[in-house]
């Protein structure tokens, strides 16, 4: 058995004008949209999405031929606040701790400062040989290089934190310096030299004395044998040692 449907004529009528003035809109609209962006107009579309960024050298609108394209929709990068990606792309600064979490690269072991604290005291001058001529060499006049040889100096070392302060004491002159391990320092010397002078403490607890001007340099050493202080001076092979006992 066959179903017919039946239709008025005013219906069918209205139905077909309905359908085809959709159509022209939607054909209407599409080439206001098509047109419009390739103009440049800024005109949204109701049918079609919003431009996105960065596309308008493109013919696609946005912000300009040279400017990024937004991430899409679906990619990872598009669900990460702009401050964030900002701050991870941010360079690293440096952690600044508290003062007790941070080395004092300068502060001496605690065996460097025992053997450093071996050598504090009061020291007297109990023997001298070949001071005058070690003093010649260095290019001390004659008048003070007589003066220096009959002087009996005392010598106090003392320390305060890491720096070590070495007096000398006499009827003839005082002078003092400090330093401390390993770092350079200006020295005025006794008999009027201005030197460049490093103090090391080696392995074996001595203390090495490097003095440098004008292109010259000597080595003054002082160790510990048996509890006396040792001093060994040396210009260019010229050597002298003055033996202290502590007071």
């Amino acid at each position: 058995m066959a179903l017919t449907v039946s239709h008025r004529p005013g219906e069918m009528c209205v139905s077909v004008c309905f359908r085809v003035c959709v159509r022209v809109c939607v054909c209407v609209c599409a080439c206001v949209c098509v047109c419009g962006r390739r103009a440049g107009s800024s005109a949204a579309c109701p049918l079609l999405p919003p431009p996105r960024a960065g596309l308008a050298g493109r013919g696609l609108g946005g912000e300009g031929a040279g400017a990024r394209r937004a991430p899409h929709w679906l990619s990872p990068a598009a669900h990460v606040a702009g401050h964030a990606i900002k701050a991870a792309a941010a360079p690293l600064k440096p952690v600044l701790l508290p003062p007790r979490f941070r080395r004092d690269t300068a502060s001496l072991s605690p065996s460097a400062a025992m053997a450093v604290d071996a050598f504090l005291g009061k020291w007297c001058l109990v023997s001298s040989e070949g001071f005058e001529e070690y003093m010649k060499e260095l290019g001390v006049g004659m008048a003070m290089r007589k003066m220096g040889s009959m002087a009996k100096p005392d010598v106090y070392i003392t320390k305060d934190g890491d720096a070590v302060t070495v007096k000398t004491e006499s009827t003839f002159k005082t002078s003092q310096f400090s330093f401390k391990i390993g770092e350079k320092f200006e020295e005025n010397t006794l008999d009027g030299r201005k030197t460049q002078t490093l103090v090391s403490l080696k392995d074996d607890g001595s203390l090495v004395q490097e003095q440098e001007w004008d292109g010259k340099k000597t080595i003054i050493t002082r160790k510990l044998v048996n509890g006396q202080l040792v001093v060994e001076c040396d210009m260019n092979g010229v050597k002298c040692v003055r033996v202290y006992q502590k007071a």
